[in-house]
């Protein structure tokens, strides 16, 4: 059975997912949750709780367990503690309640910090296979937000507390073939590792025509040229690079638009820049979060996305998703050259311009706009890249590795012997 086909028959067994996320706003835990519950196990979800959401519901097949607060974005080391903490203490809980009233079949746990790993302590002492998803490193991204901040002894404690949980896990499922390799120098064994790219969902993803006006709340007025920016407000993404670019712009390109949806800590920046340039015309910012299922129609109306990301050590290592995502939608696309997207993605499919330069942004965005045969051509490789980089193969491998953690620990077979996987389209 294909993980897209709905379960028939007796379930698989109960997996739980811990994730220190917003589960609407987080593409990777949905994906991965809703592929094993239409490929037969019963899944719990157990994540941070935002304002006004249930503290249980169903989605999609789902079921979804929030606890502790709303996740914390800002500059603060110590609200990062006290946030995770919480969280970790409220899943610890959790997690232990739940598999004692029914064993679960796995727990697979999710960056960052690696430690999360120990809320499910208690299913890991029973001999139930650990799965950690390693979509960023901690090390890696401290020292992009932090720096040197907390010294060398911070810098060594979350290394060692990384190398002690990575080798917890039964299984480490990361993004891509670069985060494969520093792992294996991190000592991880490599029958130990699968690569599951962070690929959009095609029932939500996919090329479709562009909406009227009218069908699509926020969407521009006819005449004007949209570009689009969608995720996480922070600074590394770059999206205010993205808004000092249209004011350059302004003056001889008519008609152009950004329109950002979107959250984080970015937000008040955002909004003093956008005042401060007199943007208010050309640029619309959402009030908050957007749900993920009114995105597509959302970018599906712009002629044009930017992805501007800053670079520095972390972001030279990502693949962002919102990029998979419009080559999905068939959207062209400006792009930072960083060392990781160049490795994946063909200059047939996007258009690259120089990191943190507004400049060189400008310009790109300028070329996108007065060229209708560039966009088309970058629109028909962007679609060429999505036909062959699929989620539904992704999802299919990402199953059959989770079947084979739950058959081999039901079986008394060693965990360790999982067969290695690299999973690339």
């Amino acid at each position: 059975m294909s993980a897209r086909e709905p379960a028939t028959g007796r379930q698989r067994g109960r997996i739980a997912m811990v994730s220190h996320c917003h589960y609407l706003a987080d593409p990777r835990v949905r994906r991965q949750a809703e592929a094993l519950a239409a490929h037969g196990y019963a899944v719990e979800v157990i994540c941070q709780r935002q304002p006004g959401e249930p503290a249980v519901e169903q989605r999609h097949g789902v079921t979804v367990r929030r606890v502790g607060g709303a996740k914390y974005r800002g500059p603060s080391l110590g609200r990062y503690v006290l946030t995770y903490g919480r969280f970790f203490l409220q899943a610890l809980a959790t997690v232990t309640r739940e598999h004692c009233q029914q064993s679960y079949a796995a727990v697979q746990v999710y960056s960052m910090p690696e430690a999360l790993l120990l809320t499910a302590l208690w299913p890991r002492l029973a001999g139930v296979p650990l799965i950690y998803d390693a979509g960023d490193l901690t090390s890696d991204l401290y020292t992009a937000k932090f720096g040197a901040r907390g010294g060398p002894l911070a810098a060594a404690l979350l290394r060692a507390q990384e190398r002690w949980c990575l080798r917890l896990a039964d299984l480490v499922v990361t993004v891509h073939e670069e985060y494969r390799q520093r792992l294996l120098a991190r000592g991880v064994p490599a029958e130990r590792l699968l690569v599951v790219m962070n690929l959009p969902d095609e029932r939500l993803f996919y090329p479709r025509p562009r909406p009227a006006t009218h069908a699509v709340a926020s969407v521009a007025p006819p005449g004007t040229f949209t570009l689009v920016f969608h995720g996480t407000l922070v600074a590394r993404y770059g999206v205010d690079l993205a808004v000092e670019a249209v004011a350059r712009l302004r003056e001889r390109l008519p008609g152009l638009q950004l329109r950002i949806y979107g959250d984080g800590d970015l937000r008040p920046r955002l909004v003093q820049l956008i005042a401060a340039l007199g943007l208010e015309n050309q640029v619309f910012l959402s009030p908050g979060y957007v749900p993920l299922e009114e995105i597509p129609a959302l970018l599906a109306a712009a002629d044009a996305a930017v992805v501007p990301t800053r670079v520095d050590a972390f972001t030279e290592t990502i693949l962002p998703n919102k990029l998979l995502e419009y080559l999905a939608l068939g959207l062209p696309t400006v792009v930072t050259r960083t060392r990781t997207v160049v490795a994946h993605v063909p200059e047939t499919a996007v258009e690259y311009c120089a990191p943190d330069d507004v400049e060189a942004l400008a310009r790109a965005i300028e070329r996108l706009y007065t060229d209708p045969a560039r966009r088309a051509a970058l629109a028909a490789g962007a679609r060429a890249f999505s036909a062959t980089h699929r989620w539904a193969d992704a999802a299919a491998a990402y199953c059959a590795a989770v079947d084979t953690l739950v058959a081999r620990r039901r079986s008394g077979a060693r965990l360790s012997h999982l067969r290695a996987a690299t999973v690339r389209r």
